[in-house]
């Protein structure tokens, strides 16, 4: 092939060199760069409208936490029955919403529709607790109205039926439901009739107990339940031993009175029969009252006036001497004896030497059982309260007779420590079954009754307790108190 002749078998460009890279790099359109500008914004759009929709749902939820912290502070807090108190939350609801319901923009338009369902969740939650709060005060002012004139009931005990409508009226205008009307019906009918029984037996054990032994013939008894029923027919016979026991005491001090008054009158004569004047059978038969319960008081009294000479016999005699050394009453026995074999010296010695009472320093350890045994209001329907006061007061009487040269120091802290221990078994079965009070501050071993007695003070002061049941709680209280008292224990 000759130069610069063309080889058809090689390819040829069909273009200029220069014109290549103009050719393939394509060129960008006006059009073409606004539409990339659209997506970016499409996509920062999207970024935002996912930022926000995070951003809400935090928010939200922050502030449903506060919100229930609120509505618990509120329960806390709240009046009595709870009065105005779904108004309360919702405004304290509106206060915490308002930043960002007053915001606008994408955010707060999709924060609307959450903040709209929170605020209906919290106020029905709001009504529910209002709702319930406000019948439970009902019910419990029922109750408390209840106890009221079931303490009007145990004084005024004829009046039961017509307080037990009282109560009744009261019960049926309440609006408690019919679940708890019926329950604060039974409530009314058994707390009335009880504390009225509980006044009658008081009064008249005998009647009261009969009665309850043949309940349908009482519409109050009626009105108790079987288990209460037997309760207080227990107390009626309890209360029947206790006056039996009081009658048979009453007794037991009046012979002994009259005793003491017979040897009285016994040494008297002793004496007179020993006067210039002497003593003459008339004077004897002007005291002869004296002597009605001992015809051998009569007889050795006589046998003075005889003016009869008698000589003491030694085997007589001593016995009776060693037995009132010791403290024991041997007047009858020297009644029997004076005019026979004991001479009116040493009957007169030896009736001295017996007991004629309790002398002054032992009366302190009389009178001081009685100060701690005395009977308070919160003790009047304690079946064992008379029961351990007497039993108390027979325990010091035996020491006393065992140590009748005690004087008055040892006789007062003996029957002190008589009463506190028989103070301390009450107290140990008073803490054991008694109610502890609502806001104790202790325990049942340890209760600090001014502590509690502040705390509930408190607790009505913050409004946690209607004052009615305060006042219950004072009285629960100072039943407390007086037992601790009683047995010295206060803490």
């Amino acid at each position: 092939m000759a130069r610069g002749t063309p080889d058809e078998s090689v390819y040829q460009p069909q273009v200029e060199a220069e014109d290549l890279p103009r050719k393939h790099i394509p060129e960008l359109s006006p059009d073409s760069t606004a539409r990339g500008i659209e997506a970016i914004g499409t996509a920062l759009q999207q970024k935002y409208e996912q930022d926000s929709q995070v951003d809400a749902g935090n928010k939200l939820t922050d502030l449903r936490l506060k919100m229930d912290q609120a509505v618990s502070d509120a329960k806390v807090n709240a009046k009595p029955g709870a009065n105005g108190f779904t108004g309360d939350v919702l405004s304290q609801f509106d206060k915490e919403a308002k930043p960002y319901t007053d915001q606008g923009g994408y955010l707060g338009r999709i924060m609307g529709p959450g903040l709209a369902r929170m605020r209906e969740q919290v106020g029905q939650e709001a009504i529910n607790y209002e709702a319930q709060a406000g019948v439970l005060y009902r019910n419990q002012s029922v109750r408390d109205n209840v106890d009221k004139l079931a303490t009007l009931a145990s004084t005024h005990p004829e009046q039961a039926q017509e307080l037990t409508g009282q109560a009744l009226a009261q019960i049926n205008g309440a609006r408690l439901g019919p679940d708890v009307t019926l329950e604060s019906a039974r409530y009314a009918q058994s707390q009335i009739a009880k504390s009225a029984v509980q006044g009658r037996i008081q009064t008249d054990p005998y009647a009261t107990h009969a009665a309850l032994l043949k309940p349908d013939s009482d519409p109050v008894i009626q009105g108790l339940r079987p288990d209460e029923r037997e309760a207080l027919l227990s107390r009626a016979d309890a209360m029947l031993h206790q006056r039996v026991s009081d009658a048979e005491r009453i007794t037991s001090m009046q012979e002994k009175q009259e005793r003491e008054a017979a040897s009285a009158a016994l040494s008297g004569f002793i004496v007179k029969s020993q006067s210039p004047e002497g003593l003459s059978t008339a004077d004897v038969l002007r005291s002869a009252a004296l002597f009605r319960h001992d015809p051998s008081a009569l007889e050795a009294a006589l046998n003075l006036a005889s003016g009869k000479t008698v000589e003491t016999d030694a085997h007589t005699f001593l016995p009776l001497f060693q037995r009132a050394q010791a403290g024991e009453d041997v007047s009858a026995d020297v009644y029997q004896h004076l005019g026979r074999d004991l001479s009116k010296d040493d009957a007169q010695k030896l009736l001295s030497m017996g007991d004629k009472g309790i002398p002054n320093a032992h009366q302190q350890g009389v009178e001081t059982i009685n100060g701690i045994f005395k009977q308070g209001v919160f003790d009047k329907y304690d079946a064992e309260f008379n029961t351990r006061h007497m039993n108390a007061v027979n325990d010091y009487y035996a020491w006393a007779r065992a140590n009748p040269s005690a004087s008055a120091e040892q006789a007062t802290a003996q029957a002190a420590a008589i009463a506190k221990s028989y103070a301390q078994v009450q107290l140990n079965s008073f803490s054991q079954t008694a109610a502890l009070p609502r806001f104790a501050v202790g325990n049942r071993s340890n209760l600090n009754p001014d502590a509690t007695e502040s705390a509930t003070l408190a607790a009505e002061k913050a409004g946690r307790i209607s004052h009615a049941e305060s006042v219950q709680q004072m009285g629960l209280i100072q039943q407390w108190r007086s037992a601790m008292e009683r047995a010295q224990v206060q803490k």
